[in-house]
């Protein structure tokens, strides 16, 4: 199984907000934190406010925040609102054209071990994976 580059960096901002617990971040801090670009992190940024994960705060004293506790969100959700499709191959695909897919013996393993995949992504919330704000103190220039 192999996620997109927005996905993994979805889950490390998300990571980053489960650990700045009450405190509000900037895109900047993000910026600085993962060595993103910032166009990149943005991005990211944009899509998990759009999908209900973060929420922006207006104001000279503005920033970001989790949209709701760290405690209720679950990793897998997270997963299949952030990655685009989870088709490992054709055959899992939308629009799928593989001409042996009703024959082939290889479809029902893989959807076995995407399904255990998202499963085991089930079992987490953010606040399980967060990580103690002195890690990311650490790493400021």
């Amino acid at each position: 199984m192999r996620l997109t580059d927005s996905s993994d960096l979805a889950l490390r901002i998300l990571i980053y907000a489960a650990s700045a617990k009450e405190r509000m971040f900037t895109i900047d801090d993000i910026v600085a934190t993962y060595g993103q670009s910032r166009g990149t992190v943005m991005k990211v940024v944009n899509l998990l406010t759009r999908t209900g994960f973060l929420t922006g705060h207006r104001g000279r004293n503005g920033g970001l925040s989790l949209a709701k506790p760290a405690e209720t969100i679950i990793v897998s959700d997270i997963v299949m609102h952030i990655e685009p499709d989870m088709g490992l191959v054709e055959c899992l695909r939308p629009g799928n054209t593989c001409r042996i897919t009703s024959s082939c013996r290889l479809v029902h393993p893989l959807q076995r071990a995407r399904a255990a995949f998202m499963s085991t992504l089930s079992e987490y919330t953010l606040a399980d994976i967060a990580l103690p704000p002195k890690v990311f103190e650490d790493l400021a220039p």
